[in-house]
């Protein structure tokens, strides 16, 4: 008898083409066969880009209102690096478990090293994700968060999908910033922005210490969630 393959939604909760295609580059190793369908999509009607606690605001609701329309998903991944409206969208999965990227990346370079250091795109994200870090009782584990003050829309309109960011406008200010979090007490890096993978691999052979992408370690946890792993039967001889 066959069993009917679980699924896996990760909503890109921008309204941009550009950014859902470097979240599915991404995750693009995570797709094998054995692993659940996973399809990675655009939230209807969100910002162009999350650069304000407006944008982030506005999402809340069209998440939980885009889960309730989902059935078909076993797991959602709420691919936003703020984790908006985590909480309300885990009530609407009525039992199916909802992945925030931020919480997933965390949690993953929280058994990775002792201190986390966070790169983020600028200083207004480093605000909210400090608060959000104090909220859950985590922030003694942060060793800090310092901002790239990058353009987004320059950054994030990239015309290779193979670049989580063009790496032009990204590289060196990258390093730059992960060597200033290593002074700071970091042991581990997390890319504080669901669009900037595939630079891990870059910074991470740059730096010499784990380098986390969050909505990876978000989809990783997602797949251990929605398979599974049935039990022997040990009464057979």
């Amino acid at each position: 008898m066959t069993t009917k393959r679980k699924k896996i939604t990760v909503i890109n909760a921008d309204d941009n083409e550009s950014i859902r295609a470097r979240i599915e580059y991404t995750i693009k190793p995570l797709m094998f066969a054995e692993a659940p369908e996973i399809e990675v999509v655009t939230l209807p009607g969100g910002p162009k880009l999350m650069e304000t606690q407006e944008n982030i605001d506005s999402v809340k609701a069209p998440i939980t209102k885009y889960i309730g329309t989902r059935p078909d998903t076993d797991v959602f991944v709420v691919a936003c690096f703020a984790d908006p409206g985590l909480a309300e969208a885990r009530k609407a999965a009525k039992g199916r478990k909802v992945f925030g990227v931020n919480q997933s990346g965390i949690n993953t370079a929280l058994a990775l090293g002792d201190k986390v250091g966070v790169i983020s795109i600028s200083d207004a994200a480093v605000k909210r994700h400090l608060k959000y870090y104090k909220s859950l009782g985590i922030i003694d584990r942060i060793a800090g968060e310092r901002p790239m003050n990058i353009d987004l829309g320059d950054a994030a309109n990239a015309t290779d999908p193979t670049v989580a960011l063009d790496p032009k406008v990204v590289a060196d200010r990258m390093i730059e910033v992960a060597k200033e979090l290593i002074a700071d007490g970091a042991d581990v890096i997390v890319l504080g922005e669901a669009g900037m993978s595939p630079a891990r691999d870059l910074l991470q052979g740059a730096i010499g210490i784990p380098v986390v992408d969050p909505t990876a370690a978000a989809v990783g946890m997602a797949i251990v969630a929605a398979m599974e792993f049935p039990m022997p039967d040990f009464h057979k001889s």
